[in-house]
């Protein structure tokens, strides 16, 4: 895993990795099951505004997915 990916792998072979996500994705994320963080793991960095990193730590040189406060989130999926 290279960061949080746009769906399980184990499901999905060709899951692509998001490079950002706002703190409010990302625990909405591990609410609904995803393994890559725990629900409650995001609530200190976004009270101090801190900026979160996950990465791959048998790859660090890949760029992982940084969370962030987003004013406006990027648009992951468009469904025409």
């Amino acid at each position: 895993m290279t960061g949080i990916l746009t769906s399980d792998p184990r499901m999905v072979p060709n899951a692509k990795p998001v490079p950002a996500v706002s703190y409010e994705e990302a625990s909405e994320m591990a609410h609904f099951g995803a393994q890559v963080l725990h629900p409650i793991a995001m609530e200190p960095a976004m009270k101090a505004n801190v900026p979160v990193r996950v990465k791959n730590s048998y790859n660090p040189s890949a760029e992982g997915t940084i969370i962030t406060k987003q004013d406006k989130p990027e648009q992951l999926v468009r469904v025409d």
